[in-house]
């Protein structure tokens, strides 16, 4: 998906994009109420004046996101730089409108059980309640399953169609 969101990009200067990689560091250790530190402000910046396209790609952990990627959610989507409280307490500004994403889940089951059998409340819980909360949309989702049991062509075309979607920013 990077390589096509790149390629899309050479085309097109007034687009940027940027891959931001998620720090091993974010533990529970730095909690929302803790002060951000020095790595996860450079991270922001990044992120923040970087493309209005997020794309979120992880694999399916216990029928929702990883702990790692939790951890990440918990520091950047904040007060301040996702959504800014109402000083009373009553309201929020979003401030990520304009903003569109695509979310791919991988996973080991198929995918169709994953939404159809177990409701993809997990994915569902990231769409509704940190993007679509924060002024993200549309979200859009790509869920690839059965990812150990793929053979190569179709490793391939679905590598061309995320690529594909890379270009398009969707």
């Amino acid at each position: 998906m990077r390589d096509g969101a790149r390629a899309h990009h050479r085309s097109h200067r007034a687009s940027r994009s940027r891959c931001v990689v998620i720090p091993e560091d974010c533990h529970d250790e730095h909690a929302p109420s803790k002060p951000r530190r020095n790595s996860d402000r450079v991270l922001l910046a990044k992120w923040e004046h970087g493309a209005n396209h997020l794309v979120f790609i992880y694999p399916l952990w216990l029928g929702t996101l990883p702990a790692l990627l939790k951890g990440f959610l918990e520091q950047v989507f904040r007060d301040g730089f996702a959504v800014r409280f109402a000083a009373a307490g009553r309201g929020w500004t979003r401030l990520l409108k304009g903003k569109s994403a695509r979310i791919v889940v991988t996973m080991g089951m198929p995918a169709l059980i994953y939404r159809v059998y177990f409701g993809a409340h997990g994915l569902k819980s990231l769409e509704r309640s940190v993007l679509a909360f924060a002024g993200i949309g549309p979200i859009r989702e790509s869920l690839i399953g059965r990812v150990e049991s793929r053979g190569t062509e179709s490793r391939g075309r679905r590598l061309i169609k995320m690529q594909t979607l890379g270009r398009a920013a969707r």
